[in-house]
């Protein structure tokens, strides 16, 4: 915090350079994505690669941010150029129209997986563990 104590004082002489501790000690840097991108800003700008542009730095922390999403939504396995949808969301197969509120409001409907699988009861594993002990006595 002296730094910014002493741009304060030295503020008639370098107006210009006495706003930028105030601009940069407001960051709060203490956010992990925040500190992720000092990190990659390290990689890209090295000894050797000092002449990069502020659009291109840009640029490339924003693909270096989005590349696992671009990784899902490019299959990069095949030389095709076809793309996956890549969503969060359900489908709109698994909403149903409520046809008794007039508000349009949607309410959701379960797959109908328990025809595809036999499911057994809580019971079954105690009954098959009791038929196998009278079996051994």
């Amino acid at each position: 915090m002296m730094i910014y104590y002493h741009f304060g004082e030295v503020k008639k002489e370098f107006p210009t350079i006495a706003s930028i501790p105030r601009k940069v000690l407001a960051i709060q840097a203490s956010n992990t994505s925040v500190e992720g991108l000092f990190s990659s800003t390290k990689i890209m700008i090295g000894d050797r690669r000092i002449r990069l542009g502020a659009e291109k730095i840009y640029k490339l922390m924003f693909l270096r941010k989005k590349l696992t999403l671009l990784k899902t939504m490019f299959d990069l396995k095949n030389d095709s150029t076809s793309t996956t949808t890549v969503s969060k969301r359900k489908s709109i197969d698994a909403f149903e129209e409520d046809n008794d509120d007039h508000y349009g409001i949607f309410k959701k409907v379960k797959a109908d997986e328990e025809d595809e699988y036999d499911l057994l009861s809580d019971d079954y594993e105690s009954d098959k563990e009791n038929s196998e002990a009278e079996q051994v006595f």
